[in-house]
């Protein structure tokens, strides 16, 4: 996999797609820590819920069963496919 944000935001990192990115055991991004966009939808039907943020491109996932054991953690939009989209929206009751 490659993390969408390695590729097109600036930092001190290689840009080059080179498969290095993965999900970890907690279905996380190796590189940017963002929950699995199939985990988020699996995290949502369970009860938890999203509280968003000033940025469109970045959510917060909240309840006990979201990964790194902390409550909350970080959802990047990058990397939802069309349909992961859809669906989101869907649960969070948005027009897609």
């Amino acid at each position: 996999m490659n993390c969408p944000r390695r590729i097109n935001e600036i930092g001190p990192w290689i840009y080059e797609e080179n498969d290095s990115d993965y999900w970890d055991n907690e279905q996380c991004c190796s590189f940017c820590g963002s929950v699995k966009p199939s985990r988020v939808i699996e995290l949502l039907k369970e009860g938890c819920s999203i509280t968003k943020t000033d940025k469109n491109y970045k959510l917060y996932i909240e309840g006990k069963q979201v990964p790194r054991g902390k409550g909350m953690a970080k959802v990047y939009l990058q990397h939802f496919s069309q349909e992961d989209t859809k669906q989101l929206n869907e649960l969070l009751g948005l027009r897609s």
